[in-house]
């Protein structure tokens, strides 16, 4: 975890610049699977505007 990023962002809105209609990128990137493989050592923090935000966990680092 040495170098990767301390704090993670990811749109969590249906404003989506050129997706359709009710796309939520956060919503997507967990039914895939993807933040469950590549956010590993990374909680769910409280949301940031129209963000949700992954901390990378204090025992991962």
């Amino acid at each position: 975890m040495r170098f990767r990023p301390k704090v993670f962002l990811v749109q969590d809105s249906e404003h989506c610049q050129g997706c359709p209609k009710g796309f939520r990128t956060h919503d997507y990137l967990h039914k895939s699977g993807w933040i469950t493989r590549h956010l590993t050592g990374y909680h769910l923090s409280e949301p940031l505007q129209d963000c949700a935000v992954h901390i990378q966990s204090d025992d991962a680092i």
